[in-house]
This record gives structure tokens, C-alpha cells and sequence, in this order.
């Protein structure tokens, strides 16, 4: 008997405690997303600056085509790789920010009941 009210117990605590340790938890890993979202972002810019620099280095004279063309596809390469990143964190953020209004409309409904 003592085992049973026990487990009942400790069902009641996990019900009333999930929600708090799974808002918690959901609020990190946004946080997390928004700071690597940001970093991708700042990578993305001073990439298309390296690039912009190098095209002008190249018009100067200071780049041989060779050169310029390995350093242009290197520079490309790893702004369409950062491009894919921001991406992938993008459709991340709307499907949390989708399931965030999600559960306040649950939220909300509750109250009025």
C-alpha cells in the first residue's frame, strides 16, 4: 500500500513539475539559437566584405587571376556553407516561435475554462 501511494505521489510531482522544467529548458536552447544565428550572421558579413576586398584587389593588380579565382571560390564556398547554417537556424526559429504561440494559445484556452 505504502508503495503504491508512493508511486502515486511521485506522479503527481513529475504532472505539476513537467511544465516548468520544459519551459526552462525550451528557453535555452531559443537562447542558445539566437546566439548562433547572430554569430552566423556577423561570419556572413565579414565574408562578403573579404570577397568585395578581394575583387578590388584583383582590379588593382595586387591579385593574379589564379589567385584571385581560388581565393573567390574558397571565400564563396564558405559563405553558402554559413548561408546553409543560417538557414537551417531560421526555419528552427519560426518552428519554435510557431510552436511558442502554439502554447499560449493552449495556455490561454485553459484559463478561460
Amino acid at each position: 500500500m505504502t508503495i503504491i501511494i508512493l508511486a502515486i505521489n511521485l506522479v503527481v510531482f513529475l504532472f505539476i513539475s513537467y511544465p516548468i522544467i520544459i519551459k526552462k529548458y525550451k528557453h535555452e536552447i531559443y537562447h542558445k539559437i539566437d546566439e548562433r544565428l547572430k554569430e552566423l550572421l556577423s561570419q556572413k558579413v565579414s565574408l562578403y566584405e573579404t570577397i568585395k576586398d578581394l575583387e578590388f584587389d584583383y582590379k588593382m593588380g595586387k591579385l593574379s587571376r589564379e589567385d584571385y579565382e581560388e581565393l573567390e571560390k574558397y571565400y564563396r564556398l564558405k559563405a553558402l556553407s554559413f548561408l546553409k547554417d543560417i538557414d537551417r537556424l531560421g526555419k528552427q526559429d519560426i518552428e519554435n516561435q510557431i510552436e511558442k504561440e502554439v502554447l499560449a494559445l493552449r495556455q490561454k484556452k485553459k484559463r478561460n475554462i
